[in-house]
């Protein structure tokens, strides 16, 4: 326990005068605020190990200097704790700094100011406690603190200057008063155990770098009295997952929140797009939510649109007596007119599942984790019976949707997939469905899993939706009765043996879109009499693609030359024409 001089027989006196009679040292609290009026005080008692002390009588200067803390018999390093007398109102600059064994002081109420660097690099403290008197702690105060595991900030701090605790890499939490209006560049960089911050709505600057690789922040709630978010100020933070920037957010600086690649999701609540910087979103892929009314601005705007395949429309209380939701058109929005008439709002937080007339209803997105009413699968099988999955938080069609418990999946005819909560359809889905006939992929869908219709050798045919960019490896390998397939121009990559053994594959039309054709394409895919690929510049291309067939593959007449000398492309120059 830190040590304080108290004079003998005086217990409201907090310090010792410099007069006689008799001193002894007593294990108390270090006190915050002393009653003493009368007494003669000491600007700084500090203890050295046991029994050391130095004190420093109070005189005209009311600010801890360094020479303060440096004067004396003892070194400074060697100080492990210390009391500040309440004739003090400013710790000085470098007051305390490399004071590296000091583990506590107290700051009492009659300090107002924290001066510049005034406790850096005291690496034993634990814990300090900001009073309310204190109206602003300087330019890396508490730099290199790193023992420093818990922090009070008193609720007359005004700002928090730069690199104010900055290495302070054990501090876990902060909680910041509503009397700050700034957070100053580097003000808490490189805390890496900091796990929680409370960012109050005075604020309205974050400076650059404020956060910066604070890599166990787990998430971040930027109120709207924020305006501006400076360079790189939470760039590397690594554990955020969720991120929330208010509406009165107007800039987003570079790299501000660069390499955070935990993100989930990010949320930017101003109807109109803030000014975003380079990297700003860098090493993320998270969906970010933004007013539904606001879509078409955000993916148009500058920076913005380089995210715009991320840009999702998000609204709680858009309402329509017509049965169209507010943002109609917008992604998210469009899917849920036919399911309007079925069903209607109750005015509270439920959606009525009984109603048989379009009556209020609010026009909710999936996208901010709404499940409208419907199904994300249905299935018919060969002896009359069906199977349903009913919409549920997980957007992936996988096979505990597909193949359940008591049904013969390989008896399955037909099968619906859901158009509005499916973003995805898992690896093996249909697999070995010997019965199903044909199937449609809904637009809504993104991304297709390996060998997902392999063996399904009824299959006749299958509409691929516009969202798909990549067709999987062995998506449809040994769909002997499929003969024909349109691929849509939002597709990239045809993934290795994606149709190999397609026995009954008449002709292929791969659109320009694509890059890259994986190894065994179409192999095997003997019954094909013309293949037409439509990029100007030759897709790579993968081994033995188009082995099994002999038919022409047809190109843009102005790269037929182009295509005869690619890799790989160049080994099929004599089926290699025009597209006529």
């Amino acid at each position: 326990m830190p040590l304080v001089m108290k004079k003998e027989n005086d217990p409201d006196c907090g310090y010792v005068p410099p007069v006689e009679p008799i001193y002894r040292w007593y294990s108390l609290p270090i006190y915050a605020d002393y009653i003493c009026d009368e007494c003669p005080v000491y600007k700084l008692v500090a203890m050295y190990g046991v029994g050391n002390t130095h004190e420093i009588v109070c005189d005209d200067n009311t600010t801890l200097s360094r020479s303060d803390v440096r004067s004396g018999d003892y070194s400074y390093s060697a100080m492990t704790s210390a009391a500040i007398g309440n004739c003090i109102t400013s710790i000085g600059n470098v007051a305390f700094d490399g004071c590296i064994s000091l583990a506590s002081i107290n700051i009492p109420t009659s300090v107002t100011t924290i001066g510049q660097y005034a406790f850096s690099d005291c690496s034993s403290l634990t814990s300090i406690s900001i009073p309310d008197s204190v109206t602003s702690i300087g330019q890396g105060a508490f730099i290199n603190c790193s023992g420093l595991t818990s922090c009070t900030i008193g609720s007359g701090v005004t700002s928090i200057d730069n690199d104010a605790f900055m290495n302070c890499r054990s501090l876990t939490s902060i909680n910041i008063p509503n009397s700050v209006t700034s957070i100053s560049s580097y003000a808490f960089a490189y805390c890496r155990s900091l796990t929680s911050v409370t960012i109050p709505n005075s604020v309205t600057i974050i400076g650059a770098y404020a956060f910066t690789y604070c890599t166990s922040l787990t998430s971040i709630d930027i109120p709207d009295s924020v305006t501006s978010i400076g360079d790189s100020a939470f760039e590397g933070c690594s554990g955020m997952t969720t991120c929330t920037i208010g509406s009165g957010v107007t800039s987003i600086d570079n790299r501000a929140f660069n390499i955070c690649t935990g993100l989930t999701s990010i949320t930017v609540e101003a109807t109109t797009p803030p000014t975003l910087g380079v990297s700003a979103f860098y090493g993320s892929t998270c969906p970010i939510y933004i007013p539904c009314e606001s879509i078409s601005l955000y993916k148009s705007a500058s920076g913005w649109s380089n995210y715009a395949e991320r840009i999702r429309g998000c609204s709680e209380q858009y309402r329509t007596t017509s049965g169209t939701p507010y943002c109609s058109g917008e992604t998210g929005y469009d899917k849920y007119v036919d399911i309007y008439s079925q069903v209607s709002y109750d005015g509270g937080s439920t959606w009525e599942t009984t109603a048989t007339t379009p009556t209020l209803v609010e026009a909710q997105s999936v996208d901010c984790g709404y499940i409208p009413p419907g199904n994300k699968f249905v299935a018919t099988y060969n002896n009359g019976t069906s199977y349903s999955a009913a919409c549920d938080s997980n957007t992936s069609l996988t096979t505990d949707d597909t193949k359940p418990a008591g049904y013969t999946y390989s008896a399955m005819t037909s099968a619906y997939i859901g158009d509005y909560c499916i973003t995805s359809i898992g690896s093996d889905t249909f697999r070995d469905c010997t019965s199903l006939t044909s199937i449609d992929i809904p637009n809504n869908v993104t991304s297709i899993g390996e060998r997902v219709f392999q063996y399904c050798s009824s299959l006749t045919s299958c509409t691929i939706g516009s969202g798909i960019t990549s067709i999987a490896g062995a998506a449809f390998d040994s769909c002997t009765s499929l003969t024909s397939i349109d691929i849509p121009n939002s597709v990239t990559s045809i993934g290795e043996a994606a149709f190999m053994y397609c026995t009954g594959l008449t002709s292929i039309d791969i659109p320009n879109s694509v890059t890259s054709i994986g190894d065994f394409v179409f192999y095997g895919c003997r019954s094909l009499t013309s293949v037409t690929v439509n990029a100007t510049t030759p897709p790579t291309l993968g081994g033995s693609a188009f082995d099994g067939s002999t038919c022409p593959i047809l190109v843009p007449a102005q790269s037929v030359e182009t295509y005869k000398s690619a890799t790989n492309w160049s080994s099929l120059a004599s089926r290699i024409q025009a597209i006529p």
